[in-house]
């Protein structure tokens, strides 16, 4: 009897020890930046909203992704301010399982970015801070990579929509949606 609590006591103890996590590293917080436009040596920063690639972590454990972009270009007269308006529909998100992640980025990302000079990955969460495991595996597969950048923020109002409703399987139409900020 004293052998198995022996044995029980020492494969608790190994399993406890194990199990410890570090959780900052599982979790990002969004920071907003502040940009004091009257400052004459501050240039403005103006947001990247979609890159080639678009994964939008939307709780713990859900991951979309999408591949619609839209890339504005200085002087064009545009509000840099705004997102342009993708037209993103729920079908256009492609669910992924965090098992299947890896593979998936080997595959679709390494895969396009042999034809191009420049990637950008960008990830995004309906709220200020992400605790998906995502982020983490997204971070690590590229973090040598200098010619595939990594954005982070949070949703446009039209991916949270979208993503939204895709999670809660309603229908959604772009068209009748009533958008709060607006578009370029």
């Amino acid at each position: 009897m004293f052998k198995q609590t022996l044995y029980f006591s020492f494969f608790y103890f190994m399993l406890l020890s194990c199990k410890s996590e570090n959780k900052d590293n599982d979790t990002f917080i969004i920071k907003k930046i502040e940009i004091n436009e009257s400052a004459d040596e501050i240039p403005k920063i103006y947001p990247l909203f979609y890159g080639q690639h678009n994964f939008i972590l939307f709780n713990h454990s859900k991951i979309y992704y999408h591949n619609k972009n839209s890339f504005q270009f200085c002087g064009t007269g545009l509000d840099d301010s705004k997102p342009p308006f993708l037209e993103l529909h729920t079908k256009d998100l492609t669910e992924i399982s965090l098992k299947k992640l890896s593979q998936f980025l080997n595959q679709k990302i390494k895969k396009d970015h042999n034809n191009t000079d420049k990637t950008i990955i960008s990830i995004s969460s309906p709220k200020d801070t992400i605790s998906n495991k995502a982020l983490r595996i997204i971070k690590e597969k590229f973090k040598n990579n200098k010619t595939i950048g990594i954005t982070i923020r949070k949703c446009t109002e039209e991916e949270s929509v979208v993503s939204k409703a895709k999670y809660n399987k309603r229908k959604y139409d772009c068209e009748k949606q009533k958008w709060e900020i607006g578009f370029n």
